[in-house]
């Protein structure tokens, strides 16, 4: 998942996602902070390069294996259409 470079923001995002995967009835299981090599960018590159975060999810008790996919894929819909309504992607 790429994250806003704000704490609050991504910070946010982080919330409203596990809460999403929540109300789907899926288990969240963590998340990885993903490795960089940002050496090589400049100063204003990295200023504004997003976080990167992996998240492990787990079908829900309640929810038929042939199903999980699709409960992944309506939380991401649920997750980017979240934040593109919270005032164009600034978050509250």
């Amino acid at each position: 998942m790429f994250l806003p470079p704000e704490a609050d923001e991504a910070k946010w995002c982080i919330e409203q996602l596990e809460a999403i995967v929540a109300e789907e009835g899926q288990q969240l299981l963590g998340w990885r902070d993903v490795p960089l090599d940002d050496h090589h960018l400049g100063w204003i590159a990295r200023d504004v390069q997003p976080g990167m975060k992996q998240i492990f999810v787990a079908r829900g008790a309640e929810t038929a294996a042939d199903m999980f996919e699709w409960k992944l894929y309506v939380s991401r819909k649920r997750i980017e259409n979240a934040v593109v309504q919270s005032r164009c992607g600034k978050m509250p």
